[in-house]
């Protein structure tokens, strides 16, 4: 694994540092023993007092400053900018009528088995924007065309019977 490394040696002795993975992954602030963190993206404060910054936070492009004081008063700040992924790869996950609370990653009470979501969970990948329809029909229309759902005209489920719905003839997929 990849990994980004900023250190910052200020002249008080006290070492910090910012390590994030390939992709968009959780930033964490490496320093030894007790400290109080204060985050910062683009020179505004955003809240997060902990060691950890989650990936759902972390955009490209954005630059991160960790401020660090331990108790005997030394500080220390590392700063890291968020590199742009490289294109190339898109994977996509279709989880044909699986809501969120089946997820044990997601805290999903009734979770199913899935250890590769929450092994990428657990390395700080979590999947947290993301759009799809309550029901099948509309997702795999628009998972074919790339368009929204609501606009390849598949708005319910196709094999009640209720309705005959197919794609237009004229829809590329």
């Amino acid at each position: 694994m990849m990994a980004l490394l900023l250190a910052c040696r200020p002249p008080e002795g006290l070492d910090v540092s910012i390590h994030t993975g390939p992709g968009i992954r959780d930033l964490e602030a490496v320093v030894d023993g007790p400290a109080t963190f204060r985050w910062l993206e683009d020179g505004v404060d955003v809240g997060v007092d902990g060691r950890v910054v989650p990936a759902d936070r972390v955009w490209p492009g954005s630059t991160w400053r960790v401020e660090v004081t331990v108790p005997d008063g030394r500080t220390g700040t590392a700063e890291l900018t968020v590199p742009e992924p490289p294109g190339g790869n898109v994977i996509v996950f279709l989880l044909d009528d699986v809501g969120v609370d089946k997820v044990g990653a997601y805290g999903g009470d009734f979770a199913a088995h899935t250890p590769t979501l929450d092994g990428l969970a657990a390395e700080g990948v979590r999947f947290t924007r993301a759009y799809a329809s309550s029901v099948c029909s509309p997702t795999r229309a628009s998972l074919l065309t790339g368009r929204h759902p609501r606009r390849t005209g598949i708005g319910w489920v196709v094999d009640t019977g209720a309705r005959v719905a197919f794609l237009p003839l004229d829809e590329h997929t």
